[in-house]
C-alpha cells in the first residue's frame, strides 16, 4: 500500500510539473549541424548557448501568462577527427545549469535551481559524396548513442525534482544523422545545407522504485538553409529548423502535457579569421509552435561557439 502511494505520489508530481518544452539537460542534437571530418583533421568546438523558457502555450495559442519562467543555460564540448578515408567520429560532452521561477498567490516566487555535468554523445559519420571542386555536393551519414553521463535523480528539499530540470534524462539512447550540402547556387557563393537527426529515447528508472520507469519521447531535428560566403572576414547563413518530440512516456502511459511540433528561424553568422579559427554567433527564434496541452516552451535562444581545426 506504501508502495502504492509513493508512486501515485510520484507520477502526479511529474505530470504537475511537465510542462516544458525541452527534455532534460542539454540539446545535443541540435548541435549536430557540421559535416564529417577529413582525414587526420582535429576540430574542436566550444558553444555557450542560452535558452529561455517563457512562452505559455495551449496547443498552438499563447496564453498571457508571466507567472512563471526557466532559464537553461549550457556549455556544450565537440570535438571531430577524421579517423579513415570518409570516416569520422565526433564526440559531445556539456555541462548544463538551469533555473526555474514560479509566481503563486501564496508565495512570492518559487525558485528552483539545477546544475551539473550532461549526457554526452558519440558519432560515427560516413562520408557518402566526398565533396569536390567540380559540384561541391557532399552527403554523410551517421549513427551513434547518448551516454547517461548527467544526474537524473537530483532532489530539493527531499523531493526529485521534476524531469526536465534535471542534468541528464538517465537514458542510454540512440540516433542516426544525414547531412546535405550543395555549394555554389547558381554560381554565386551560396551553399545549400541540410540535416536530419533522430534519436530514440529510451527507458529510466527514474524513482528507484520497482517496475516504475520514465521515458522521454523521441525526438527528430530537421534544418535546411543557406549559407552566403562573402571575400570579408564574416560570412551569413540562415536557417528553418524542425523540432518535433514525442509525447513522454510513464508506466508506459503518455503524459498529456508533453511532446509537440515547433519551427524556428535560425539566422547567424560566422567570423572566420583563417582556416583554422571561427567564431559563431546564432539565434533560434520560434516561429510556429504546436505543443500538447499546456506547456512552457522555448521564447528565443542564443548560442555563442567557437572552433579550431589542425591537421595531424
Amino acid at each position: 500500500m506504501k508502495k502504492l502511494l509513493l508512486i501515485s505520489l510520484l507520477l502526479l508530481t511529474t505530470k504537475l510539473f511537465s510542462q516544458a518544452c525541452c527534455t532534460s539537460g542539454t540539446p545535443l542534437l541540435s548541435s549536430l549541424e557540421t559535416a564529417s571530418t577529413p582525414l587526420n583533421k582535429l576540430q574542436f568546438g566550444l558553444s555557450l548557448r542560452y535558452n529561455s523558457i517563457a512562452s505559455l502555450y495551449f496547443n498552438d495559442e499563447r496564453l498571457d501568462d508571466n507567472t512563471r519562467k526557466r532559464v537553461a543555460k549550457s556549455v556544450i564540448l565537440q570535438t571531430d577527427y577524421g579517423i579513415w578515408k570518409n570516416i569520422s567520429i565526433s564526440a559531445l560532452f556539456s555541462f548544463v545549469m538551469q533555473e526555474r521561477k514560479i509566481k503563486t498567490q501564496t508565495i512570492s516566487e518559487n525558485l528552483l535551481n539545477s546544475t551539473g555535468i550532461g549526457d554526452a554523445l558519440f558519432l560515427i559519420k560516413y562520408n557518402i559524396i566526398p565533396i569536390n571542386i567540380l559540384d561541391e555536393i557532399e552527403l554523410s551519414a551517421g549513427g551513434g548513442i547518448k551516454l547517461p553521463l548527467g544526474e537524473s535523480q537530483l532532489t530539493s528539499d527531499g523531493l526529485l525534482i521534476p524531469a526536465d530540470m534535471q542534468p541528464g534524462t538517465g537514458s542510454l539512447d540512440y540516433l542516426g544523422w544525414i547531412y546535405f550540402s550543395k555549394g555554389r547556387l547558381f554560381s554565386l557563393p551560396l551553399n545549400l545545407v541540410s540535416n536530419i537527426s533522430y534519436r530514440i529515447n529510451r527507458v529510466n528508472n527514474r524513482f528507484k522504485v520497482d517496475n516504475f520507469n520514465y521515458q522521454f519521447g523521441n525526438e527528430t531535428i530537421a534544418q535546411i538553409g543557406l549559407a552566403y560566403r562573402t571575400y570579408f572576414i564574416s560570412d551569413f547563413s540562415v536557417f528553418l529548423r524542425y523540432r518535433n518530440a514525442q509525447p513522454d512516456l510513464s508506466q508506459n502511459f503518455k503524459i498529456p502535457t508533453t511532446g509537440g511540433s515547433w519551427f524556428y528561424i535560425v539566422p547567424g553568422i560566422n567570423f572566420k579569421f583563417d582556416d583554422s579559427k571561427t567564431i559563431r554567433f546564432s539565434s533560434e527564434i520560434p516561429i510556429y509552435i504546436k505543443v500538447n496541452g499546456t506547456q512552457l516552451t522555448t521564447s528565443f535562444s542564443t548560442t555563442l561557439a567557437f572552433y579550431y581545426s589542425l591537421n595531424l
